[in-house]
């Protein structure tokens, strides 16, 4: 009835019975899909008791084993001329096929007695199977890398609604059973490419460590002979996106697929871990915190941008409060990704964020992995970059964070949630050496990538690293195919700023006045005003005691007087003079006692 039907007989009821499709439907194309597809759909009658856990495991085992035949296969059929008509041969087979250019559903695949598996005589076809072994239905390369394109440019077209396409085109009902044959074939189809560019990698001498993140932006990473020293030597960013979340298995459970992705993207969260400890910087709405007495000898405290109090920035934004109240739904496994990139839009590194919010573990690991491979002079934007500057000289980066010259600053799209103490010297405007950049540069990838969420949010720990790794590499392609046009933008943007601004100030100081040191004097006295807002001078608190002072004595003076007065004046109500003898030893008494009620009273 179908192919395979006799590895499925072994492995359904014995009192399940095939009949024998009668002659005239036999040809009828409609009538054997649709009951392909029912008997397809009985999957209670198998007595497999294995998990599905298992079946993964050896699925991907299986895969392992002919992975490399199945790459250098690809690369013969895609480079090598089609193979001449051959006459049939007795490992010839027949299979159902999907090809989205030709439509057709059956294929005669050639095979020859040096092709050890089915599977790479179909690669060498064009054709891959959804599983290693005896595959009952395959899909073309062509199908595939259709697919593929169509998702580094549209990432949240889901397999799900290309499967659907496939259906529609070739007139059948959608089923699930081709969903799942696709994800399972492109998955294989992805993993081919890897290998292909690992070894390319390999043959360019592009395998040595860091050297995605030491070529990835050549105006960052590259100097040229003779080229003037800059204030800062590269500019990076990170933040972090929780719309690239990814759920977690329901009841705790291990999901099937535990297939571990690595790519030179990621970074492990066993490397990640290092700096929980660390992260715990001391509390920002520490009154008696003192960033400065972390400082190295002899800086000036005006020049660094952990000089001023952080406890209204950390008021405003979630990422900058203590580590033990960011909380999470629980139902999220991944909760987004930590990202940085130069401030041309390369990415260099990026972390899962896993069950919890955006710690500060994960800038302090990018920012060790930059210290330990892009050297010094770096001027790294955050949005709570005058927080993180605190953390970090609290914690083992300290020294080295210092000795490489790098700063901390806020980007320019948060800067109206800081303090004016805290833009003041970490905007990115009053920066020398920044030039027209405004540090937003991770908002404009993440607006970008969540394109992803609607394909992530369900998807296995692999899948969801899959994805993000295929978007973010085309996102590097691109970016590096635009750099000199944007560079050249840039240029030409900030020469119009000198041409036309530079009369406008000119014209400014003249009618007002002033000069360049007026303007520089100013600057400093705003700063010095923002920095000592709200602390009052030691002389000026003396003052007011003393005055505070006076008030209270001139106050004690008046209640004394009035309490003497009342009481001289006061005279009993029954008060009566008795000549004193014996007997008036009792009214005495009485007397005295009153009198003293009176004194006690005042």
């Amino acid at each position: 009835m179908a192919t395979g039907a006799d590895d499925t007989m072994g492995a359904v009821d014995d009192d399940f019975q095939w009949e024998t499709v009668p002659d005239d439907l036999r040809d009828n194309e409609t009538f054997m899909l649709t009951m392909r597809d029912l008997v397809g759909s009985q999957w209670h009658v198998y007595k497999d008791q294995h998990v599905w856990c298992q079946h993964l495991i050896r699925l991907h085992a299986n895969w392992a084993l002919i992975v490399s035949t199945l790459t250098s296969g690809y690369l013969k059929w895609k480079y090598s001329p089609p193979p001449e008509d051959s006459e049939a041969c007795p490992f010839d087979f027949l299979i159902n096929v999907i090809n989205i250019y030709t439509l057709v559903t059956t294929a005669n695949i050639h095979s020859a007695a040096t092709i050890e598996t089915a599977a790479e005589a179909l690669v060498l076809s064009g054709y891959l199977g959804a599983i290693p072994h005896s595959p009952t239905i395959t899909i073309s390369l062509s199908t595939l890398e259709l697919y593929r394109c169509l998702r580094l440019r549209k990432p949240s077209l889901s397999i799900e609604a290309f499967a659907k396409v496939i259906c529609d085109l070739y007139h059948w009902p959608y089923r699930w059973r081709y969903c799942t044959a696709l994800a399972d074939t492109f998955d294989i189809y992805l993993t081919i490419h890897r290998n292909i560019d690992a070894q390319v990698s390999k043959v360019l001498g592009h395998d040595t460590e860091n050297w995605r993140v030491l070529n990835a932006c050549p105006p960052c990473m590259y100097k040229l002979k003779g080229e003037p020293e800059l204030i800062y030597c590269c500019m990076i960013v990170f933040d972090g996106n929780n719309s690239l979340s990814c759920m977690a298995p329901l009841g705790g459970r291990e999901v099937g697929n535990t297939c571990k992705f690595h790519s030179d993207y990621y970074l492990e969260p066993d490397y990640i871990d290092v700096y929980v400890s660390q992260s715990n910087a001391p509390s920002s709405d520490d009154e008696n915190l003192d960033p400065t007495s972390h400082m190295p000898t002899g800086e000036d405290p005006g020049s660094s941008n952990t000089s001023q109090p952080t406890s209204a920035c950390t008021d405003n934004w979630k990422a900058a409060t203590a580590d033990a109240k960011k909380k999470l739904w629980g139902i999220f496994e991944e909760t987004g990704v930590f990202a940085s990139a130069c401030h041309h839009g390369l990415i260099l590194w990026i972390a899962d964020m896993i069950r919890s919010r955006e710690l500060f573990k994960y800038p302090l690991t990018i920012m060790s992995q930059a210290l330990e491979t892009l050297g010094p002079c770096l001027l790294i934007g955050y949005d709570v970059g005058c927080k993180l500057a605190i953390t970090i000289v609290s914690s083992a980066l300290a020294q080295k964070f210092v000795d490489a010259e790098y700063r901390m600053c806020v980007d320019a799209f948060h800067r109206y949630t800081h303090s004016y103490a805290c833009q003041d010297k970490n905007h990115p405007n009053i920066i020398n050496g920044m030039g027209i950049e405004d540090l937003a540069t991770m908002e404009r990838i993440f607006s970008s990538s969540n394109q992803l969420a609607t394909v992530t949010r369900y998807a296995s720990g692999f899948n969801c690293r899959v994805y993000i790794d295929l978007f973010f590499k085309q996102w590097d392609e691109d970016k590096y195919l635009n750099l000199g046009n944007m560079l050249y933008r840039n240029y030409i943007q900030a020469h119009q700023i000198i041409d036309e601004q530079q009369i406008a100030v000119w014209e400014a100081k003249i009618s007002l006045g002033i000069s360049d040191n007026d303007i520089k004097t100013w600057s400093l006295e705003q700063s010095h005003y923002l920095a000592t807002a709200g602390h009052e001078a030691e002389w000026d608190i003396h003052a007011v005691a003393y005055v505070e002072l006076l008030q209270k004595l001139r106050e004690a003076r008046v209640a004394a007087e009035n309490a003497s007065t009342l009481f001289l004046n006061a005279t009993l109500v029954n008060y009566e003079f008795v000549t004193p003898s014996t007997t008036s030893t009792s009214h005495y008494a009485t007397n005295l006692l009153q009198t003293r009620k009176l004194e006690m009273r005042h």
